[in-house]
């Protein structure tokens, strides 16, 4: 059933409040998924805080016009088109969304954005994948921590070695005495 002119002036209100408050978002297109499949991914968004919407493309489109932002690459997408978008963490929902297009190869990632300190920056599909590839925020800490508790390991080690060989020193001194 077609929509009224007020359900798509509504729908356009809700992509531009949900676009303004984002941290990220990315913009595919699919065809032929299995609707268990998407249910799932759905599911998972939604656990990491995340809005998976599908939208008409015109009234992205509109949406993206409204917020002042390039909309060009709309004009080649076939299918249906998926908006994703992230609310809080920034690059999880991204990697989710990125690892399920490569396990459905009809599923396309096209376009991204990026919050950065208020302002949009946009991701080519490149990018998106290259930021999806990144390794988590916990993951690197735990390899700062590591790169700075290495060194201080071995110190410990030398010093407990010095120290080892000062006790059998006196150990031996004792003996000698006796």
């Amino acid at each position: 059933m077609p929509k009224s002119k007020q359900q798509k002036k509504d729908e356009v209100v809700l992509l531009v409040d949900l676009l303004k408050g984002m941290q990220s978002a990315v913009v595919s297109s699919l065809t032929q998924i299995k609707v268990k499949d998407e249910r799932r991914v759905r599911q998972e968004l939604k656990a990491l805080g995340a809005v998976y919407h599908v939208v008409k493309k015109n009234l992205l489109q509109l949406a993206f016009k409204e917020l002042k932002w390039s909309a060009d690459f709309l004009e080649n997408l076939r299918g249906t088109i998926v908006l994703v978008v992230a609310k809080g963490d920034a690059v999880n929902p991204i990697k989710a969304i990125a690892k399920f297009a490569k396990t459905h190869h009809t599923f396309l990632l096209h376009e991204g954005f990026l919050n950065e300190h208020g302002s949009m920056c946009a991701l080519s599909r490149d990018q998106v994948i290259a930021l999806a590839t990144l390794p988590s925020r916990e993951e690197l800490i735990a390899r700062v921590v590591g790169s700075v508790r290495a060194p201080l390991s071995e110190i410990m080690n030398v010093l407990q070695g010095n120290m080892r060989g000062i006790v059998q020193v006196l150990g031996a001194y004792q003996k000698t005495k006796q």
